[in-house]
């Protein structure tokens, strides 16, 4: 199975890298350690940064969404996982919508 991310113009949105982020605004992205974001395992869930705007656009707010994804298994270096809730701002995908996604995706870890 090959890895495909979301992609902005295949699929009307894209994930956040949010180790990116938490360098850039250390007071806003506490993400989970590098050890923990790479341990997962299925049945997890994990908070994952769906932008819906344009890469190189404003970035208003209504453009992302933190949202829960449950992982269901782990491919190579990255996980598959599905959509836990529904988007507020978009409907182009929903709750149960399945997509890969990368440890530096990652924002936080269900801990319940």
């Amino acid at each position: 199975m090959s890895t495909v991310f979301p992609d902005f113009k295949r699929d009307g949105f894209f994930l956040d890298n949010a180790v990116k982020l938490a360098e850039i605004y250390p007071s806003t992205y506490l993400i989970p350690s590098p050890e923990r974001r790479n341990s997962l395992r299925q049945g997890d869930i994990v908070k994952l940064s769906f932008r819906f705007g344009e890469p190189s656009g404003s970035g208003e707010d209504y453009d992302t969404e933190r949202m829960w994804v449950v992982v269901v298994e782990r491919v190579g270096d990255h996980w598959i996982g599905e959509l836990d809730n529904d988007p507020k701002y978009s409907s182009k995908i929903s709750s149960g919508h399945r997509l890969h996604f990368h440890p530096d995706h990652v924002v936080d870890i269900w801990l319940g």
